[in-house]
């Protein structure tokens, strides 16, 4: 059983990295904001309440327009763009140094099938994305004594 998941998209930006890394270091030409989109895996928090699930999800620098919530088969996705901030002024600048992230964030979550998907909410403040997924009325957490015989 494999404890992590291959993900070649963290190899690719780690080589990005990598390469800005060397370059800084051995004096290359100045940095630049880089081109392309990165998949960016935000850091998450998933947790329940008597209520339901409750997933909060880091997506810094993302407005609510640009935030997608899809539900499907007991997953919900969330996908929220990151604008670089390249614009034609850049191609002017001369920067000292070029490290924001930027890109789509990504990430998907499994959930039990005793939460009621259609009725989910979500809000987006500080940067702070949480959905929360209320439980279905026939699933409310009663006790159920069960005999042995």
């Amino acid at each position: 059983m494999a404890l992590f998941g291959w993900d070649p998209v963290i190899v690719t930006n780690l080589r990005g990295e990598i390469d800005n890394l060397f370059d800084r270091l051995l004096g290359a030409e100045p940095p630049r904001p880089r081109a392309g989109t990165y998949v960016l895996t935000p850091p998450a928090d998933v947790y329940e309440t008597e209520q339901g699930l409750v997933v909060s999800v880091e997506i810094p620098g993302v407005s609510k327009d640009k935030v997608e919530i899809k539900t499907e088969s007991g997953i919900i996705s969330i996908r929220a763009e990151k604008p670089s901030g390249e614009t034609p002024e850049n191609e002017k600048r001369r920067f000292h140094a070029a490290e924001r992230s930027w890109g789509v964030y990504e990430r998907a979550f499994s959930v039990p099938d005793y939460l009621d998907l259609e009725k989910a909410a979500a809000e987006l403040s500080d940067g702070v994305l949480v959905v929360s997924v209320p439980r279905r009325e026939e699933a409310a957490r009663k006790e159920i004594k069960i005999q042995v015989k």
